[in-house]
């Protein structure tokens, strides 16, 4: 019987680790005393998941009472929402955490779009400017096709996942086409897949100026011609 593993390597560019940034990401095996080039590891390990947010309310808490924001006596009794909502109030960012304390309240493990968002937003001298992971699955038996790979990438400026499985399959189905000549089929996933890449983008003004160019530098390259990577 074959039976799935994964594991996970990554690291936070930041300018430091701070509680913050412990408290969000320590039940990530952050390698807070290892920061080299601005960038602090993390991990998980075969049979590990994401950290469940009952943990990480249990190390915001602790914060939260050393920022004098939350009563020590309520330490061990708050919830998601208050300690979420008194460390918002202290970094007078209300507005923007509010959205992630309602999608948190409905998950069990935190995900790291979220830990992103609250990290940014809760910025005690970290300065964290990106998450990158990279995540492999595997099978104690080979399988094919089962053993994949999965990346991705945060920053304000771009959000990236990609899966090793979703790009084979955009490849066949590209090969079918252009095996039938259908050309009209060919250039919709092309522009399919170009337009998955501009969505990555977070700020739809940028976008939009980014697609415009883009469309201007096709013209810079005849048909047939090689584009330099």
């Amino acid at each position: 019987m074959a039976i799935s593993y994964y594991q996970m390597t990554g690291a936070l560019t930041l300018e430091q680790v701070t509680p913050v940034i412990t408290a969000l990401f320590d039940g990530l095996h952050l390698e807070a005393d290892a920061l080299v080039k601005g960038r602090a590891l993390i991990s998980l390990k075969v049979g590990e998941y994401y950290p469940r947010w009952e943990k990480i309310v249990a190390e915001l808490s602790r914060l939260a009472v050393d920022l004098g924001v939350l009563p020590r006596a309520t330490e061990q009794t708050a919830d998601l929402e208050t300690v979420l909502s008194v460390l918002a109030a202290h970094f007078q960012v209300e507005q923007d955490v509010q959205g992630r304390i309602e999608q948190a309240l409905f998950a069990d493990c935190a995900d790291l779009d979220s830990l992103f968002a609250l990290a940014t937003r809760f910025d005690d001298g970290h300065r964290l400017t990106a998450i990158e992971t990279n995540t492999s699955w595997f099978y104690t038996v080979p399988r094919l096709f089962r053993f994949d790979a999965e990346l991705s990438f945060l920053s304000g400026n771009v959000r990236l996942f990609e899966q090793s499985h979703r790009i084979r399959a955009v490849a066949c189905a590209l090969d079918a086409a252009l095996q039938k000549g259908d050309v009209a089929e060919a250039s919709r996933l092309v522009a399919q897949e170009t337009m998955r890449l501009l969505d990555c983008i977070q700020d739809r003004r940028i976008r939009a100026a980014v697609r415009r160019h883009f469309v201007g530098r096709l013209a810079e390259f005849p048909a047939g011609s090689d584009i330099p990577f």
